[in-house]
């Protein structure tokens, strides 16, 4: 599901307008099951005048860059202008022209041209130019040089959307990209956005947005990292806003950071009232956009055969709890149906009824979402269609901005008396009431009957996520261990061998040893257990075979103590840290391990380790008994943020946790 979506970011990232209107396909018109930010591409029509002269361009000779801007920089915007027109009647006109020199081979994938389209907004023309480093014309690229894909997400079996792309074949850095394009969107409801600087490496030499809005239609918009506009009244009482964002130098993400959309520069817009497939509705809040999704593809959606109304009476009749009813109901929806992926036109964002995916076995997100409702309703369960920003990583929604673009995948809520559940309905083998990282801890709209609401979905705290890892373990004195580790995973970390099990054994094993990346480690077996009542848990249960696993002697053992516990080893920056720090998730880990030691060794110490920081806890202690040697740890990982300011007390922490992974203790022959 992630496959080309680093890299196709930063193709479109360097296009504004290809970004723009991708992202709102990516983000607003296919909220399906969340894929690549490749997932719409540029989704709009193209004009632009064939007789344009192309000539050599001195202006953009990359030696005219300042200096300043190349520092940290792989490419440099070195100029774009984005003009959007907005007209209630006649929808949405873009113009755009831009240029991008490419300083470096890191930054090469900035000038990638990439033009994408679909059938309700076709692809008219496309014209591009690439010049040398001085400026000097080396290409015209027409339309035909370009090759043309469908668009393939491995999920989607309905999917229009198809993409045109050219990769300058340029050995010679730095050399310069330009493109020039006019476009039009027949709606109202899918706006594009600016931003200006949108990827990490990308510095800014000049960049501007003009917005036109015309006297029918009314407009607000959301600004973050650019000055205020400028506002103009033209003819015929058009409003003209003006933003400008210049010189500015390439940034650079930060480990442990914030999202990059908490701090990217950008212009969003919403109408206040939009048209689309003769539908209207308002964005003006979130409870305007709501009523509108709900009136016009949930009201009417929620129909269901008589027989599956009667199967799913009958399933729950012995069960009074209204839980458990939902979880008979959810199991039952994830036994008879599976997700397939819907991207034909405005299928993106209508949902398909509950009668067609009974009937059909599959659906999308929404249609899966839909027709869980449509069940959970037969036993008189109030279940609210929510939609979410899905992934590792949650985005920020703003509580006065309503827009489709803060939502990529729908969710079902269940607001029962005493909390609230939240169930993935595309998955056949998640847990009810489980979320995973894929959809914890950040907003979601509810669509109900009154209209959109802005909530938050579970958090899962850090007592939640637990890691509890129990190893018994016999040493001979040649240093060969061998025997079993079994480590038990819950909240997020249930999902932590995900996948694995449905691999081969050959693969299992190539997977576990990048897990445990131990010298000389052997898994002999392995096996995975899911329980997914009460709290979900997953126990993986492994057969270890290590040889010179102890480092021998004539009269000593050195010993690794924690080999089967790693935290991440954060090295410093070798930069001012700008960003705050942001630790997500908290884990709780308990290591317990013991080993069968020789017999006639003694161990000459039995060190205690305690550490106390901001940032979490941990703590070590062994015993020696019988030529029994256990070693416990126990470390509490945060979460939460902090200033930037204490970056390197941070580092310093988990350092020296990835130090005591590393640790050893000697055991001796007793004379």
């Amino acid at each position: 599901m992630q496959k080309n979506r680093i890299l196709l970011r930063r193709l479109l990232s360097s296009l504004v307008i290809l970004l723009s209107l991708s992202s709102l396909i990516a983000e607003g018109f296919t909220r399906n099951k969340p894929k690549p930010q490749s997932s719409g591409f540029f989704s709009c029509t193209i004009k632009t005048n064939s007789n344009i002269q192309v000539k050599d361009r001195p202006d953009l000779d990359a030696s005219l860059v300042d200096k300043i801007l190349l520092k940290g920089a792989d490419a440099v915007t070195r100029y774009q202008k984005l003009i959007v027109t907005v007209s209630l009647s006649t929808g949405v006109t873009i113009s755009e022209s831009s240029a991008i020199t490419v300083l470096s081979e890191n930054g090469k994938s900035a000038g990638y041209l990439i033009a994408g389209y679909n059938r309700m907004e076709p692809l008219r023309s496309l014209r591009a130019s690439i010049y040398d480093s001085k400026g000097k014309l080396i290409k015209e690229v027409h339309e035909r040089d370009f090759q043309d894909y469908s668009y393939d997400d491995g999920e989607s079996m309905f999917n229009d959307e198809r993409y045109k792309l050219y990769v300058p074949a340029i050995a010679e850095y730095p050399y310069t990209v330009v493109l020039e394009q006019e476009s039009s969107i027949k709606n109202t409801l899918y706006l594009p956005k600016w931003e200006p600087q949108s990827d990490e490496g990308l510095a800014i030499e000049q960049s501007s947005f003009e917005l036109h809005v015309k006297k029918d239609i009314s407009l607000h918009f959301h600004q973050q990292g650019v000055s205020n506009p400028e506002l103009h009244v033209g003819a015929d009482n058009e409003k003209i806003y003006s933003w400008l964002f210049d010189r500015k130098p390439a940034f650079k993400i930060e480990p442990y950071g914030p999202s990059s959309d908490v701090y990217m520069p950008h212009v969003f817009l919403s109408a206040d009232n939009f048209t689309i497939k003769k539908m209207a509705g308002s964005l003006i809040n979130w409870k305007t956009y709501g009523q509108f999704e709900y009136d016009n593809f949930l009201k009417d959606a929620a129909v269901l055969p008589q027989n599956t109304i009667d199967e799913v009476l009958a399933l729950t009749a012995k069960e009074k709890d209204e839980k458990e009813k939902a979880r008979i109901i959810y199991q039952y929806m994830q036994q008879k149906t599976h997700y397939v992926g819907v991207q034909i036109g405005i299928g993106g964002i209508k949902t398909e009824t509950a009668t067609n995916v009974d009937l059909k076995g599959y659906g999308d997100c929404k249609g899966l979402v839909n027709y869980t409702r449509a069940l959970m309703q037969v036993c008189g369960i109030n279940a609210l269609y929510a939609e979410v920003y899905a992934g590792h990583t949650p985005k920020q929604v703003f509580s006065d901005f309503a827009s489709l673009r803060f939502s990529n995948h729908i969710i079902l809520c269940l607001p029962f008396k005493t909390d609230t559940c939240w169930l993935e309905c595309t998955s056949q083998k998640l847990p009810f009431n489980y979320q995973g990282n894929f959809t914890d801890n950040r907003p979601a709209i509810l669509i109900t009957p009154e209209g959109g609401k802005l909530v938050y979905t579970h958090h899962y705290n850090d007592s939640e996520n637990r890691q509890v890892q129990n190893g018994n373990f016999t040493l001979v004195a040649d240093g060969h261990l061998s025997g079993i580790l079994e480590t038990k995973f819950t909240g997020i970390g249930y999902q932590d061998r995900d996948g694995i099990d449905e691999l081969t054994d050959e693969k299992k094993i190539e997977v576990l040893k990048r897990i445990y990346p131990i010298n000389r480690i052997e898994i002999t077996s392995c096996s995975f257990k899911y329980l997914k009542n009460g709290d979900p848990t997953l126990t993986e249960k492994l057969g270890i075979d290590i040889e010179q696993f102890a480092v021998t002697d004539s009269v000593s053992l050195t010993i690794p103590v924690n080999p089967f516990l790693r935290t991440e080893n954060i090295s410093y920056s070798r930069h001012k840290r700008l960003m705050p720090i942001i630790v997500r998730r908290g884990k709780v880990i308990k290591n317990a391990i013991s080993y069968k030691i020789p017999m006639g060794f003694k161990l000459e110490s039995l060190p205690e380790i305690n550490v106390h920081s901001d940032f979490g806890d941990y703590s070590f202690s062994c015993t020696y008994t019988n030529n029994l040697l256990t070693c416990l740890t126990t470390v509490n990982l945060k979460s939460g943020s902090w200033e930037a300011s204490k970056f390197d007390e941070f580092v310093s922490f988990y350092q020296q946790l990835y130090a005591f992974s590393e640790q050893a203790l000697i055991a001796r022959k007793a004379n």
